[in-house]
């Protein structure tokens, strides 16, 4: 049967088998992505049903359907990357918010398969719409709006490094922000340990017609609507296309075997020493620090300028202290940076994340604590951890492993590529920030010993942030993108894709404000497109 329309959370677990739901819009996933579209859907007149694998809060047994292999960079965890729950991996999310630069939207002729289909203009109306997810005005992150306040930057040359100010929200995480609200949502009806298995189309998979979803304990239920949705993030909306395979063999929107190429992530790495030279009173805007209200931090950024020179992708970099070990691959203390993580936390007024995590990295290094608190205080040392952009590799992608989860559907496979190229750019963008530093006699950047063979090696420390982008991206060209501007999936009417595996590229901005622009971008398309 078909169940009556309701407005609050539904548990699958509590329902008959067989039950059906009918929706306009079935959004699948409640993490950043899928609530802010049914947020911006509220007053839309159409009946949406946001459908989430989890519940509310973390559950092991359901976590557990998040693994995967993973045949790429060995750092990454193709499991701990991503959290299944209403609010999903904003569960654990810092809160760091910055735009692309419009840079990053252009075909860039020395990076191949680069350029959004839109510029950075037409998203940025977006953009402010975005923080207000957040509950904040549009506050920007222009650097004189900020030297207007009393923030003391670097005069650097712009067009070769510049300074790029990110706001850190004290509250990111969807759940606590949102749970409220969406009891009261007149239209929306959220559908929880409900696993999406596939989506259904008509006999061509020319359509869509819904999906699947499934409980742990075998629990099914089939949602008819007129679109549907994936907001599963980047590893598991294109999972979900290449398991829906009943009519397509290969998957929806596959036609030309794109669907989970393209994997990007930003590598985050140490990568410089710096000696620094008198005075640092400048370094406290290069902190995370509160002004105006606001939580912010200013990065340094490789210029246009010296991009197009260098022919090198983006990035930025933070500077961090560094630690006594004489092992550049370790260039931090473990137990120190714990102890900054819980101390950050406190002072921005929020219960330290993954407490006994820092906890157990603080007792088990008390030699970097005590050395990381010295070197803090007294030591005239520093280093650069980088935050680089990748370039679309089409070898850097996500297919079907032969292992199963426990609901019988095929494991993610993950192969996350790095190329010289990308490794290149970070030591183009470590030598030009060198040069400003020793122009405006701030001090001397030592490039760490990785950074100056010609192989393509990185080193132990590398991870990817948990930034999984590019997976069903968008193209005018279905040979080369899953979506298209919109984010409608290339010959399937009604399948769109909301969140970062849509983007092109992805410069180095952390990609949630990015990730909410776009989907409010879509959700405006999806009423202008099936609104009443």
């Amino acid at each position: 049967m078909v169940c009556g329309w309701v407005r609050m959370f539904v548990d699958l677990r509590t329902l008959s088998e067989g039950e059906t739901f009918g929706a306009d819009v079935c959004i699948v996933g409640a993490g950043a992505a899928g609530i802010a579209l049914a947020l911006e859907l509220k007053d839309s007149g159409l009946k949406v049903i946001l459908v989430e694998s989890g519940g509310l809060g973390r559950n092991k047994d359901v976590q557990a359907l998040c693994g995967g292999e993973n045949t790429g960079i060995p750092d990454h965890q193709v499991a701990a990357s991503r959290y299944r729950g209403f609010g999903g991996t904003t569960m654990v999310w810092a809160g760091h918010c910055l735009p692309l630069a419009e840079i990053d939207f252009r075909h860039r002729p020395w990076v191949e398969y680069s350029g959004w289909p839109f510029s950075k203009s037409d998203l940025d109306p977006y953009y402010r719409r975005a923080q207000a997810v957040f509950g904040v005005a549009d506050r920007g992150f222009e650097p004189e709006r900020w030297t207007e306040e009393g923030l003391k930057l670097l005069k650097l040359d712009g067009e070769t490094v510049d300074s790029r100010i990110c706001h850190l929200y004290i509250e990111s995480n969807f759940d606590r922000l949102y749970r409220d609200a969406f009891k009261a949502l007149p239209n929306v009806t959220v559908l929880l340990h409900a696993t999406v298995t596939e989506v259904t189309t008509d006999d061509d998979a020319n359509e869509a017609m819904g999906v699947v979803a499934a409980t742990l304990d075998g629990n099914r239920v089939a949602i008819r609507s007129r679109a549907v949705v994936l907001a599963g993030g980047g590893i598991e909306n294109a999972r979900l296309l290449l398991l829906s395979d009943a009519v397509m063999p290969g998957g929806l929107g596959n036609r030309h075997d794109v669907v989970g190429r393209y994997f990007t992530q930003h590598p985050h790495v140490p990568a410089a020493a710096i000696q620094f030279n008198g005075q640092k009173d400048w370094l406290k805007s290069y902190k995370d620090h509160k002004r105006d209200g606001l939580w912010i931090r200013a990065n340094l950024a490789i210029g246009e300028r010296a991009q197009r020179e260098k022919q090198s992708l983006n990035g930025s970099a933070m500077i961090v202290e560094r630690s006594a070990s004489a092992r550049v691959d370790e260039a931090k203390a473990v137990g120190f940076q714990s102890f900054k993580r819980i101390a950050l936390d406190c002072a921005k007024g929020r219960r330290p994340r993954k407490f006994k995590y820092h906890a157990a990295r603080i007792l088990g290094d008390l030699d970097g604590l005590a050395v990381g608190l010295v070197r803090y205080l007294i030591h005239n040392r520093g280093g650069l951890l980088v935050r680089s952009e990748q370039a679309p590799n089409p070898d850097s992608r996500i297919t079907l492993s032969d292992e199963r989860d426990l609901l019988g559907q095929r494991k993610p496979h993950l192969d996350w590529r790095l190329t010289a190229f990308d490794k290149r750019s970070v030591g183009v963008m470590v030598d030009r920030i060198g040069s400003e530093f020793q122009r405006l006699g701030i001090g001397d950047v030592t490039p760490d010993p990785w950074l100056l063979t010609e192989d393509e090696a990185w080193p132990a420390s590398i991870h990817g942030g948990f930034h999984h982008m590019g997976t069903t991206r968008m193209s005018d060209d279905p040979r080369t993108g899953v979506t298209d501007s919109n984010g409608a999936v290339h010959g399937v009417h009604g399948l769109f894709i909301a969140g970062c595996s849509v983007f092109p590229t992805g410069g180095y901005a952390n990609p949630t404000l990015t990730l909410l622009a776009t989907t409010i971008r879509l959700a405006d398309h999806i009423k202008e497109k099936f609104g009443q």
